[in-house]
């Protein structure tokens, strides 16, 4: 079958061990919504949610990988360090003159890839790397290959109950918080509660704390809830997709801000990945630390949120922090992080 192959995904869940492999010969189907209630799929979105991904197996593996002839896309065009300062700065105004309290701003870093660059030992550096990140490699004719490892979980079945995170803030592992930090993460929480409080029976924050993925931390909350009725989950993630950790406040203004303001498509950067009734399993994470494997470059999609108080030239330095996470284990020689 493997060469008649179409669409492929292999995923590392967090704290597991093994990998699972999921392969079909037909094209991925495309819809414009995730059912959280539906069974065997594997979902992928769009930052916008204009194009949903759904990838129905006919082959299931553990620890195997599939091969096929790789159609890659032309690298895109990268974001220049004047761009991105521009930018940061006319969030800023309109941060300042009350339109926003916080906008993410995204940016494409373009780095040469190796000759001997080969996805599949790739993901599985990033998998013994990063054990407490969603690790994936995706491909389809139409999406092309992708490859992230994302420390964010968006939304995960557990019994009754669906949790969340809040995760936004970026520094250094020793570096400590400042409140720049503190106001940025209490922003994305106060948006998934506030999403979700009227549509719980049952809702647990829990007390902020650190996570790391590399040589850096994000703080973090989490939060369990449970709908009451299970139907309205669908409703629920659709509120609180985009969060303002890779979006903005508010929220429908924020992307179409964002549309405008960033020169290239986010595509499914800051989407919705994951599993939906595969092997028990129902967990979608926010599509960071990733990256688009192009014909002669790899496409790093990077971003940090803007606030009143940032300043472009450290939100440039935290997006550089960001893509080495992706870009020290391209070769056996490491790339060594700040």
């Amino acid at each position: 079958m493997e060469n008649e192959i179409k669409t492929f995904v292999s995923y590392r869940l967090p704290g597991k061990q093994d990998f699972t492999t999921l392969a079909s010969s037909k094209e991925a189907f495309i819809d414009n919504e995730v059912d959280l209630t539906s069974d065997n799929t594997f979902f992928v979105t769009s930052f916008d949610k204009k194009v949903v991904f759904h990838i129905q197996p006919e082959v299931k593996l553990t620890n195997e990988f599939v091969y096929c002839d790789f159609q890659l896309n032309n690298s895109p065009k990268q974001t220049r360090k004047t761009a991105h300062a521009h930018q940061v700065e006319a969030i800023k105004r309109k941060i300042q003159s009350g339109e926003f309290d916080k906008v993410v701003l995204s940016r494409i870093k373009l780095a040469k890839k190796p000759e001997d660059f080969d996805p599949h030992i790739y993901f599985q550096r990033l998998c013994n790397q990063y054990p407490d990140a969603f690790v994936y490699m995706l491909y389809s004719e139409l999406s092309g290959l992708w490859i992230g490892a994302s420390p964010e979980l968006l939304i995960k079945k557990q019994h009754d109950s669906y949790n969340t995170v809040a995760l936004a803030g970026t520094r250094l592992i020793s570096e400590p918080w400042t409140p720049k930090e503190e106001v940025e993460q209490q922003f994305v929480t106060d948006f998934i509660v506030g999403s979700i409080k009227e549509k719980s029976k049952k809702l647990e924050v829990s007390p902020k704390k650190d996570k790391v993925i590399g040589s850096i931390k994000h703080l973090m909350t989490n939060i369990v809830f449970e709908p009451y009725l299970e139907v309205e989950i669908n409703r629920i993630l659709q509120d609180i997709q985009p969060t303002p950790a890779v979006c903005g406040i508010p929220q429908q203004e924020s992307m179409d801000y964002l549309k405008n303001l960033e020169s290239h498509t986010r595509s499914f950067y800051a989407g919705a990945i994951g599993p939906v009734g595969i092997n028990d399993e129902t967990a979608l994470y926010v599509n960071l630390r990733c990256l688009q494997v192009c014909k002669n470059d790899l496409a790093l999609y990077l971003g940090g949120g803007i606030t009143a108080d940032s300043i472009a030239k450290d939100e440039w330095i935290e997006t550089e922090r960001k893509g080495k996470i992706l870009l020290r284990f391209l070769s056996n020689n490491s790339i060594e992080e700040e």
